[in-house]
């Protein structure tokens, strides 16, 4: 399968933000297209190994996740982060919200909690 400029597009955005629903990535990636076109993409990525649909929102939308193919190529590593499918759609919301502030901020980067915990634990203050 080709990855066109937009599918690598898709595919960075998702291995940042470990999953986006069907409705945040036709925003973000493919703003201006019906959503059986976007459907359709989405499906054929799937298909090809690059993306895993994790399960249905309440409100009719699939979420998607980078696969291990996907977050190998885009990151250099295999993912260690576990989904938990029954916090979905709170997880579907933090996306929201990180979408939000990137485009308020112009923010590129972003630290997971855990990697700041992990930063914050390396951490030693001096005192003296």
């Amino acid at each position: 399968m080709l990855l066109t400029m937009r599918d690598k597009a898709l595919l960075y955005l998702l291995c940042r933000h470990n999953l986006l629903s069907t409705k945040q990535i036709r925003a973000e990636v493919f703003p201006r297209l019906d959503l059986s076109i976007v459907m359709r993409r989405l499906r054929k990525l799937q298909l090809g190994g690059f993306i895993v649909r994790l399960g249905m929102l309440e409100c009719r939308t699939w979420v998607w996740a980078c696969s291990q193919l996907s977050n190998e190529l885009f990151t250099g590593f295999p993912s260690s982060q576990r989904t938990n499918l029954h916090t979905l759609h709170h997880d579907v919301a933090l996306s929201d919200l990180r979408l939000l502030m990137e485009g308020l901020t112009r923010v590129d980067t972003w630290r997971s909690e855990e990697h700041t915990s992990e930063l914050q634990s390396r951490e030693t203050i001096s005192y003296a």
